[in-house]
């Protein structure tokens, strides 16, 4: 029993980190979308003005 307490905490451990990774690449993502718009409006603006 004292095991599988200690392996839940791990699995909840490993669980969580894995929620913020996906969670801070998600953030970074949106983030260079939001770049990468940008990016494209400035370059069809420099071609179409």
């Amino acid at each position: 029993m004292k095991f599988f307490l200690r392996h839940s905490k791990y699995v909840r451990l490993g669980s969580n980190f894995i929620h913020d990774f996906f969670s801070f690449l998600y953030l970074q993502r949106s983030r260079w979308l939001l770049h990468g718009i940008r990016t494209y409006n400035l370059i069809l603006f420099f071609f179409y003005y």
